[in-house]
């Protein structure tokens, strides 16, 4: 698969993701964002994050206390780094 049929499909899971935690009443950043983290499997810095989606720090912040209260996410450290990353829990 090429690249670029990568990023498509992973841009394409991830607004779905949103639309369907839109649709169940939760902000639609917090879906994308869980979407994010299901398609990588990895922890993603705060930064990478809002960079990634294109959206504000602000809105990465509320979406992450949000997921994080539900237990989807859970806030990890990277030695020697002082960058919040998340995960899925």
């Amino acid at each position: 698969m090429k690249p670029e049929e990568l990023a498509e499909i992973q841009a394409e899971f991830i607004e779905k993701t949103g639309l369907i935690a839109q649709n169940d009443g939760m902000p639609r950043i917090a879906g994308r964002l869980y979407g994010l983290l299901i398609f990588t499997g990895e922890a993603i810095s705060f930064g990478a994050l809002a960079e990634q989606l294109q959206v504000s720090r602000g809105s990465i912040s509320s979406a992450t206390r949000l997921l994080e209260e539900h237990g989807v996410i859970k806030r990890v450290a990277k030695a020697g780094d002082r960058q919040d990353y998340f995960q899925l829990e």
